[in-house]
């Protein structure tokens, strides 16, 4: 069962946003801003709300809260259910923001279905429906009018970010660069530089460039500092000690980078605090990655010890969750082989 070392560090930076971001970034209060922009474009007659309207923004909150517990069933209905119809009689800004919010739920849902294909599919058309007309993929875009204010920022820097993670995992690089070039535009957060941070990072480890990819990782841990962001600053080291790994491996002399990536993946964890998905993340991919790169069990085994610890919670629980978790199990079934992987060699190794 042992990995093969060819699995490229691009798997990792992959899998980082979607266990290091929520599956819908953000707290309730700025999607309800989110919802103002359409309510502002169209506030009906008497300055209230249209009922249609109104039932759109019901039910993209509830598709919101199912993508947030991973149900991506149900996010999907409902976010389907909230889609509006040309022609309604709402304003046609207020219809293509619904309409926007909704394709971008989805693409997310299909994201952790690994519907790749199609999530990329569903969050161009969200592009489309928040710019003046049809996007190539790979020019900057030009936004609609009325697109303004936190609400606004927090739509078009979700489904940018969302599509250049999903265009990277079908291999379409210019589509992730394109993305992530417009999604820069609209950090603003702590989450927003991590996930920008990781995406940069996957893009250019496809070009195999492991220098520019510390590099990166470098100038996000300063930025963090700088921003007094010390959990992302550590995260920052953590890939950053991933990439000298790799880069080790390949050139066959590795010498402390194994347990150097180790030590960096706990202080990172410890940053994190008391965001049990966010460790087991940390500690789960450190484990994955000392696997996948041939590291002695004896070094592994104690921090894959932690990591199954956490894992063990996750897993309670999920207990008696409907199908629409499958989504986050998948992710747990891999950290379940490489930690299998692990007490095999131990126990290979104890025998005569």
């Amino acid at each position: 069962m042992r990995r093969s070392g060819g699995l490229v560090a691009a798997v990792f930076f992959a899998a980082a946003l979607a266990f290091g971001m929520p599956a819908a970034a953000g707290d309730r209060a700025t999607v309800d801003e989110a919802f103002e922009v359409a309510q502002w474009e169209d506030p009906g007659p008497d300055g209230k709300v249209p009922s249609a309207l109104q039932t759109a923004f019901d039910l993209l909150r509830q598709a919101q809260d199912a993508l947030a517990a991973y149900d991506t069933a149900a996010a999907i209905m409902l976010a389907s259910r909230a889609v509006l119809p040309e022609g309604s009689g709402l304003e046609p800004g207020a219809v293509r923001t619904v309409n926007a919010w909704s394709r971008q739920l989805t693409g997310i849902a299909y994201a952790l279905e690994d519907r790749n294909r199609e999530a990329v599919a569903m969050l161009r058309g969200a592009v489309d429906l928040i710019a003046e007309q049809p996007w190539d993929g790979r020019s900057r875009p030009s936004l609609r009018e009325g697109l303004t204010g936190e609400g606004a920022r927090y739509l078009v820097w979700n489904i940018f970010i969302r599509l250049a993670q999903t265009a990277l995992d079908i291999g379409d690089r210019e589509l992730g660069a394109a993305a992530l070039d417009v999604a820069r535009d609209y950090v603003s957060t702590p989450a927003d530089r991590y996930a920008l941070l990781v995406q940069r990072a996957a893009l250019l480890m496809r070009s195999a460039d492991l220098a520019e990819v510390e590099k990166a990782f470098a100038a996000g841990e300063a930025e963090a500092r700088a921003a007094g962001d010390e959990e992302n600053a550590a995260l920052a080291r953590f890939y950053a000690s991933v990439v000298r790994l790799h880069a080790a491996s390949r050139a066959a002399a590795m010498d402390g980078e194994g347990q150097e990536m180790l030590d960096r993946a706990r202080e990172a964890a410890q940053a994190a605090g008391g965001n049990l998905r966010q460790v087991e993340y940390i500690l789960t991919s450190a484990v994955w990655q000392a696997v996948v790169n041939s590291l002695p069990h004896q070094t592994v085994l104690p921090v894959a010890r932690e990591a199954f610890a956490i894992f063990r919670e996750g897993q309670r629980a999920m207990a008696g969750y409907d199908s629409g978790q499958e989504a986050a199990r998948r992710e747990r079934r891999r950290f379940m082989e490489s930690y299998l992987d692990t007490l095999y060699e131990a126990a290979e190794a104890t025998q005569p």
